[in-house]
């Protein structure tokens, strides 16, 4: 009977504890782990180029969008290198042909392509991600 008590006792002693700990032992695990870091999107410019189709006269024009992690440094320096920003997308672009451009996948090397390109020109942070709103071969 006695062990049953001290049993009893027990028990309710490590729930009283869990509930009274519970709180600021939740604040403290949530203090280690920081938050996800905040992206954001500025708009990458306008873009109309002549593809490199000898004998054609083709064009491609794209609107592209730029996603990184939101930073002052970075975002100013966007704007103070847009020069060099739009060469190197121009770039990149000019030595493209219409055959390049035909399925999603080569669609997809052309992003990873542009997204290396930006970030080799950038020194205060990275484009995470490229998007490209406008996507037009004629």
């Amino acid at each position: 009977m006695v062990k049953k008590i001290i049993l009893a006792v027990l028990v309710i002693a490590i729930i009283v504890l869990g509930v009274v700990f519970r709180a600021p032992l939740v604040t403290m695990v949530r203090g280690f782990i920081s938050p996800p870091p905040e992206l954001v999107v500025s708009p990458g410019g306008d873009f109309t180029v002549n593809l490199l189709d000898p004998g054609m006269r083709r064009y491609l024009r794209v609107n592209i969008s730029l996603q990184h992690l939101s930073s002052r440094a970075l975002t100013e320096e966007l704007v103070a290198r847009e020069p060099e920003v739009r060469h190197a997308v121009i770039k990149v672009l000019r030595a493209k042909t219409v055959e390049d451009l035909t399925t999603t996948e080569k669609v997809e090397t052309l992003r990873q392509e542009l997204l290396s390109a930006l970030n080799a020109v950038l020194e205060r942070g990275d484009i995470t991600n490229l998007f490209f709103v406008d996507f037009v071969i004629q």
